[in-house]
């Protein structure tokens, strides 16, 4: 059923016709689009898309017929006009030739005939002036109003085969203004760390390279090792004290930070202290005295401990308690896809290793619930089976073989 805001105007057969059609038209659907949005809130506007498309379809479908038909006449108007101005605007017989002489045959007749052609000529100049200009004027007009006539169709479309476009549209500005938000902020952090670098270059300029790591001093280990007594006697476990030794084997550079930590962890009143267990460091360079030795190895190296030992993890050898170099700096993917760090990596290998050499083995006691801490001697190295990193002894690994 056609659209009554949209009669049929099939009495216009010209080219003229069917733009004042297609002008009328437009204007009516601009129109009632301008009504409309003024006089209905935002909520609305979708359902003022759906009823347009369907009344631009129903006009579409009743008129396209009629107007494919006008633009085919309009066509072939305008080439037989075209056809017709090319002719008229060839040289005639009476025509002057290029160097002003008139041709023979005319020759006698041009006293005569001058101003009469001359007058004739000068009509004919300005109507076919004037007919170009119409037809460039009318032409340019027949190509906005069928581009409107497209978009409008294409749009109504679109915003019909959507209908939660405003939705998405308002969801859109919240993003982008939260986005820019977001990165105002980010810049701004940028910022405040820029300055912070600076300032950390500018002190470090000022006060030459970083400073070297230094051993624990005498009184430092001695405040370390009266935390862990207090804490072995608060346990009520027998108290046993193991004395270790600090080597290296492969290229690991320097063992200063090795041997801070290892002594800072074997003492944590957190680790095996709640065990009963105490450590102390053999500075006398006899490993005879020793009742464990912590190697920082290189990955090449493991093996020459024991074709058991694995260049990709660290390993305990009877008294030997190998830490590999390449797990010290960068700990394990899996570690670190948990949550955990290279820094708590470290105490972990360490406390870990060092329980087996106090009695205990791979994954006596394994992940007991998903989210819970996961049990020390377990290999977190590998796999925290759904438990949360963990670097110290759980309460029921609280104890040590003499």
């Amino acid at each position: 059923m056609a659209d009554s805001r949209f009669p049929n105007d099939s009495g216009d057969h010209g080219f003229l016709g069917t733009l004042r059609s297609i002008g009328r038209r437009i204007a009516s659907l601009a129109s009632t689009a301008a009504t409309f949005v003024a006089h209905t809130a935002m909520p609305k506007l979708r359902v003022w898309f759906r009823s347009v498309g369907h009344a631009a379809g129903r006009a579409l479908r009743s008129w396209g017929s009629a107007v494919g038909a006008a633009f085919v006449t309009a066509c072939h108007a305008i080439g037989r006009f075209f056809t017709r101005l090319v002719v008229d605007m060839r040289p005639s017989t009476t025509s002057r030739q290029p160097d002003g002489r008139t041709d023979a045959a005319n020759g006698q007749l041009r006293a005569v005939t001058m101003g009469a052609a001359s007058s004739s000529g000068a009509q004919r100049d300005m109507h076919h002036v004037y007919m170009v200009r119409r037809i460039i004027i009318f032409g340019s007009m027949a190509l906005v109003a069928i581009a409107l006539v497209v978009g409008i169709v294409l749009g109504v479309r679109a915003l019909t085969s959507s209908p939660d476009v405003p939705a998405r549209i308002a969801t859109s500005g919240q993003r982008s203004d939260k986005a820019a938000d977001g990165q105002s902020d980010v810049q701004a952090d940028q910022s405040d760390k820029a300055e912070g670098q600076s300032s950390q270059s500018d002190d470090s300029g000022e006060s030459g390279a970083p400073d070297a790591i230094v051993p624990l001093t005498d009184q430092e280990r001695v405040d370390i090792l009266a935390a862990a007594q207090q804490t072995v006697a608060d346990s009520g476990n027998t108290p046993v004290e193991y004395t270790y030794c600090i080597a290296s084997q492969g290229d690991v550079g320097d063992l200063t930070e090795f041997s801070n930590i290892v002594y800072s962890t074997l003492n944590d009143p957190r680790g095996w202290p709640r065990a009963g267990a105490t450590f102390q460091e053999n500075t006398n360079g006899d490993p005879n005295a020793c009742d464990m030795t912590l190697t920082l190895a290189s990955a090449d190296q493991m093996t020459t401990f024991s074709t058991e030992c694995s260049d990709e993890y660290s390993c305990r050898v009877g008294n030997d308690v190998v830490i590999n170099i390449d797990r010290w700096n960068n700990a394990t993917e899996d570690w670190l896809n948990a949550g955990g760090t290279v820094e708590r990596y470290r105490t972990m290998v360490i406390n870990h290793e060092v329980g087996h050499r106090l009695g205990h083995f791979d994954n006596e006691t394994t992940c007991p619930a998903v989210n819970q801490p996961a049990p020390l001697m377990q290999q977190q190295s590998m796999d925290l089976l759904g438990c949360v990193p963990n670097e110290w002894p759980l309460d029921d690994e609280l104890w040590v073989s003499q």
